[in-house]
């Protein structure tokens, strides 16, 4: 590591590893990137089986990697929350299509043009916004189907090393679930940038008190992006600032 602002990502290492990738260039020279998952894709569910299914339901890109991984059925149309899920399903084969950017607005968005169905959504043993469920009890008859686990890692060495350093250290928290690993994780000194994808998200950090928690537009990469990029900016001028003070 470098005297530059460390960027902590802590998502599972496929998704982190794409995200990274994906983020503008000024932020990738300005920062150092460390990576430490706090969470693991583990493939639970049984080869599936589309069975009467008209459609299938996408929540996460994790659920799309795992879905290929237990099908080769790629002939149903897959409704999908966000474009980043979107792009998974369709590079995987399916033909897909964003229908929100969450739970609630995947939900709206299928009740308001509502598909042929039955539906089945196929997500991991932790999730949130009972979709199945609710379009059930709305007249859009859906099932679930569990395909994946979501294991807990332990933060590294090297990440608590960052985390207890000098420097400051932006974090981005894409769940409610991986804030509460994070806090969980250990003492924290350095100086700590929040980039939470919700409020939800949000909430859980502020007992660490960090230096700054900023929420992004809307709960998708894109906005996440963006709001990385604008802390980024922020905590670079004020180190530059201090340097020649």
């Amino acid at each position: 590591m470098t005297n530059r602002p460390v960027l902590l990502l802590t998502r599972p290492e496929p998704a982190a590893l794409r995200f990274a990738a994906s983020l503008p260039q000024r932020v990738r020279v300005a920062l150092d990137v460390c990576m430490s998952p706090l969470l693991e894709i583990c493939i639970t569910g049984d080869p599936f089986e589309p069975g009467n299914a008209k459609g299938l339901i996408f929540s996460s890109a994790n659920g799309v990697g795992a879905a290929a991984i237990l099908s080769r059925n790629r002939t149903l149309r897959a409704y999908c929350v966000g474009r980043a899920t979107t792009a998974a399903a369709q590079d995987a084969g399916w033909p897909a299509e964003c229908r929100g950017t969450d739970a609630e607005t995947l939900i709206s968005s299928l009740l308001q043009r509502r598909p042929a169905g039955p539906l089945v959504h196929l997500r991991g043993a932790e999730s949130r916004g009972s979709v199945a469920q609710r379009l059930s009890a709305a007249g859009l008859r859906t099932r679930e189907q569990v395909l994946y686990d979501q294991r807990k890692r332990p933060m590294s060495a090297q990440a608590m090393a960052v985390l207890n350093g000098m420097q400051p250290v932006l974090v981005p928290l894409f769940s409610p679930r991986t804030a509460q690993l994070f806090i969980q994780s250990g003492a924290m000194q350095a100086p700590l940038h929040i980039v939470a994808l919700s409020r939800a998200v949000a909430d859980v950090t502020r007992r660490l008190f960090p230096r700054s928690v900023t929420i992004a537009e809307r709960p998708d990469a894109d906005a996440m992006r963006q709001a990385i990029e604008n802390v980024a900016v922020k905590v670079c001028r004020l180190e530059r600032g201090r340097g020649h003070g």
